[in-house]
């Protein structure tokens, strides 16, 4: 984990075993006001390899401290994106909004994580990759996530309710 952030990244073995990867990944959290003005509901980051060895990182959030942060299911609606890096320096600008959705995201809901490996280079690199764990689209489910939707149902004003006892069924008509 990095320091005091819901960040963090674990080293991702090859095909014989041996982790092949960068020595070490710099974490930078973007503050709230960076997030938001990149227009992203979640959280902002960076991460960069260094070492003298490319190699895949798994990198993930742990999104237990918000999970309910924008309503029910956000945790379980998360997944990983990348921005272009002038979301961090200029966040204010709608092409540095452009997200990218990674490959192989994975949101454990019952762990509180979404994660994805990731190729990191770590020789030569000058910029890090930007990331945001940030939803995608509305609805949840999935991984154990509590599945459905929210939204109106068309009542009309003479309609009845039957409710089904101990079953919990309902019906309208």
């Amino acid at each position: 984990k990095a320091g005091h952030t819901p960040v963090w990244a674990q080293a991702v073995s090859g095909a014989d075993g041996r982790y092949k990867g960068p020595s070490s990944v710099a974490v930078k959290v973007a503050d709230r006001r960076t997030t938001k003005a990149a227009g992203v509901t979640g959280v902002v980051f960076s991460a960069k390899a260094s070492g003298t060895s490319d190699g895949s990182v798994r990198v993930g959030v742990d999104y237990s401290d918000f999970a309910q942060l924008y309503g029910g299911n956000f945790g379980a609606r998360l997944s990983l994106v990348e921005l272009p890096a002038c979301a961090l320096t200029t966040p204010d600008v709608p092409a540095c909004h452009q997200q990218r959705p990674l490959p192989g995201v994975s949101n454990l809901f019952t762990a509180r994580t979404v994660s994805a490996t990731l190729p990191l280079t770590a020789s030569g690199s000058t910029q890090p990759l930007v990331l945001a764990a940030t939803t995608l689209t509305p609805t949840g489910g999935g991984n154990g996530a509590p599945a459905g939707t929210v939204s109106p149902a068309d009542l009309k004003p003479s309609g009845s309710w039957t409710a089904g006892g101990s079953s919990g069924a309902f019906t309208y008509s």
